[in-house]
C-alpha cells in the first residue's frame, strides 16, 4: 500500500493555505488538484510519489505565461504551468520510469532562464544555465503502458485532471491525434483508457493532452522518429 501524503507535509507551512486534511496519493487526482490550487508561494520543485510540482511566483505582476522544457524530452515539448488563485504558476509533472535526474529550463513570457527558485544549477555545453532536480529514490508505479493482450490488443492508460481531452496517435493511426480519444472511466475522475488492436511489430506513438504533444509518462521505452523527435515505443510480438 502506498504511503499517503497530507497537505501539511506537501506544502511549506509558511507558504500554504491548508484545506482540511485531504490526503494526497499518487493516483488521487482530486488531492493533486487541491494541492496545486493551494500553493501560495514559489520555491524549489517538490517530489511526491511519482509527481513533481514545479512552482514559480513572479516578483512582479502582469506575468501571463510560464512553461518548462526538459532535457530528457530533447527540449521538444513545452509544458505550460497553470496559475492558481494565489498568483503562483504550478506545473505537476509525472516522472518517467527510471529517471533519476531532471534537467530543465523555464520560460516566463518568452524569456528563457533557469528556475530561479531551484538553487541546483549547472551550465550546458554553450554556457546556458540549466536547472537540475535529483530524484533520491525510485518512485512507485501503478501504470505501465501498454498492457498487451491476445490478438494484438493494446490497452493504454493515462492519469490527468478530470475533464481533460487525451488522445493517442502513432504509426497505427497515421499519426492523427483526433482519431483515438481516451475515455475517462466512470467513478475514477482523471483516469483515462483506450483499447486498440495493433499489428505485430515495432510501434511508435505519443499522447496529446489538451492538444499538447507529450511522451507517454507511463512507458519508459522511447525511440526517435524520422524527424529526430523522441516518441514512445512498444513491441507487439
Amino acid at each position: 500500500m502506498k504511503k499517503a501524503f497530507s497537505l501539511p507535509k506537501l506544502l511549506p507551512t509558511a507558504a500554504a493555505v491548508l484545506i482540511s486534511a485531504l490526503p494526497l496519493h499518487a493516483i488521487d487526482t482530486l488531492g493533486l488538484d487541491v494541492a496545486v490550487k493551494s500553493i501560495a508561494a514559489g520555491g524549489p520543485p517538490l517530489v511526491v510519489d511519482d509527481i513533481v510540482l514545479f512552482r514559480y511566483k513572479p516578483e512582479y505582476g502582469g506575468v501571463r505565461f510560464v512553461g518548462a522544457r526538459f532535457e530528457h524530452e530533447s527540449y521538444a515539448v513545452l509544458h505550460a504551468y497553470s496559475r492558481n488563485e494565489y498568483g503562483v504558476f504550478v506545473l505537476d509533472y509525472r516522472l518517467p520510469d527510471g529517471l533519476r535526474e531532471i534537467r530543465y529550463r523555464i520560460v516566463v513570457d518568452g524569456l528563457w532562464m533557469n528556475d530561479p527558485a531551484n538553487p541546483d544549477t549547472e551550465a550546458d555545453a554553450v554556457g546556458n544555465a540549466i536547472s537540475r532536480l535529483r530524484i533520491q529514490k525510485d518512485v512507485p508505479r501503478s501504470i505501465l503502458n501498454p498492457e498487451l493482450g491476445p490478438g494484438g490488443i493494446a490497452v493504454f492508460s493515462y492519469r490527468g485532471r478530470p475533464g481533460q481531452q487525451i488522445s493517442i496517435c502513432g504509426d497505427f493511426n497515421d499519426w492523427e491525434p483526433g482519431i483515438h480519444l481516451l475515455s475517462e472511466s466512470p467513478g475514477k475522475p482523471g483516469y483515462f483508457t483506450i483499447r486498440l488492436r495493433v499489428k505485430s511489430g515495432d510501434h511508435n506513438y505519443v499522447f496529446y493532452s489538451d492538444g499538447i504533444r507529450i511522451l507517454d509518462p507511463f512507458n519508459p521505452q522511447t525511440a526517435m522518429d524520422a524527424d529526430g523527435r523522441r516518441v514512445s515505443y512498444f513491441l507487439v510480438p
